[in-house]
């Protein structure tokens, strides 16, 4: 798979990373059990720091599992607000949801679905 890695005190560094696993492919979906990192290529690292980057912890991401429709809302960086003209809320204008910030109760609010 192909990623890219920004370090705290560095560039965004571009490779690929080797896997492999168990894949079973029953109704037509793809699951990939016990997955095993192979080995990472990082085309534009010098020899030392591609050692370093081989050493990364591979451990699985929590795993969120929802039983009803959800939306995965995303914030690139800290919110960036806008007044809403004639009311106490603000527009979170660095998200792709219509998100809404209410000054008084310190509060969030996503517009979703009809009602």
């Amino acid at each position: 798979m192909a990623i890219s890695l920004t370090p705290k005190s560095g560039k965004t560094v571009l490779g690929v990373v080797g896997n492999e696993g168990n894949l079973d492919n029953v109704a037509k979906l793809v699951d990939i059990s016990n997955p095993q990192v192979t080995g990472t290529y990082f085309p534009s690292l010098d020899n030392a720091t591609k050692e370093k980057m081989d050493q990364l912890s591979n451990d699985p991401p929590k795993i969120f599992v929802g039983y009803r429709p959800s939306i995965l809302l995303s914030v690139n960086c800290e919110p960036v607000l806008s007044v809403v003209p004639n009311t106490n809320l603000q527009f979170v204008v660095n998200t792709q949801w219509p998100l809404f910030f209410d000054e008084g109760g310190s509060t969030y609010y996503l517009a979703v679905g009809q009602q």
